[in-house]
């Protein structure tokens, strides 16, 4: 029988090979990372005008205090000069943000976008709109460090409307980047978009079921570029590799001439 190269793999990280990869792009290219969190947002933003062409859902972006919820302020950001009803609700209002969240969300509030701060999650009404976009926690998440009462009882109220879009910002908050491991309650998204390269979870158990449909977005990280990274980067971490239907769909299999089914 022929021997077959199982083809190309894909690789999967978790929050710390993400920070090494934004680093070493930002060191290597002498772009600051808050371009990759302008290209971050844009892969959200283009999802979203691919959903509402005609612009005429209103869209709730849920901003944590990292990252993640810079990705959120910078998305809403971007869908505002596009004349789309955006609203962003700070789900820890006080809080110090990280320095590119932090130009975003100044960016965003300068240009008279709309922000509320809520005390009480589950008082806010979510019945104006259509399109919920979950940036509370993202890779943050660990269950070392379980979400608040509030913010599991919000996302079982986010989750129990069927007629809302829900889009996930990297992964589901409430699900570990590295194992998938979930907490009580998670985002169960329709979509989600993840950036440079998937996340575990985002194909482990339990945390798959949460994701609905996968997009992946380079931020313009070379292929070839991210692989030689993740090489230095596994010298002290081995990371996992997801083996996808494109995988098996390139596996030519030829059989034996004198073979037979209990071969």
């Amino acid at each position: 029988m022929k021997k077959y190269t199982l083809p190309t793999t894909k690789p999967c990280i978790n929050a710390r090979a993400q920070r090494f990869l934004d680093q070493s792009f930002a060191q290597e290219t002498k772009l600051p990372t808050l371009l990759l969190m302008e290209q971050a947002a844009m892969a959200i933003s283009n999802l979203i005008m691919e959903l509402d062409p005609d612009r005429k859902k209103h869209i709730l972006f849920l901003a944590g205090k990292g990252n993640n919820g810079g990705d959120a302020y910078c998305s809403a950001r971007q869908l505002l000069a596009k004349e789309y009803k955006v609203h962003i609700l700070e789900i820890f209002p006080n809080t110090k943000l990280p320095p590119d969240a932090t130009q975003n969300r100044f960016a965003y509030k300068t240009l008279n976008g709309k922000i509320s701060k809520s005390s009480n999650l589950n008082n806010f009404d979510l019945e104006p709109y259509d399109i919920i976009v979950d940036g509370i926690m993202g890779t943050g998440f660990h269950l070392s460090r379980p979400l608040e009462t509030n913010i599991l009882q919000f996302l079982n109220k986010i989750n129990s409307d069927k007629n809302t879009i829900k889009i996930a910002i990297d992964i589901p908050t409430g699900i570990e980047s590295f194992s998938g491991a979930c907490d009580q309650v998670v985002f169960k998204a329709d979509y989600t978009v993840t950036f440079s390269a998937y996340k575990t979870a985002l194909y482990a158990d339990p945390g798959t079921a949460y994701c609905g449909k996968i997009i992946l977005d380079d931020i313009t990280m070379p292929a070839d570029w991210l692989e030689a990274k993740l090489v230095s980067f596994q010298q002290t971490e081995i990371l996992p590799r997801v083996l996808n239907l494109e995988t098996f769909q390139k596996l030519e299999i030829e059989k034996d001439s004198l073979s037979h089914k209990g071969k």
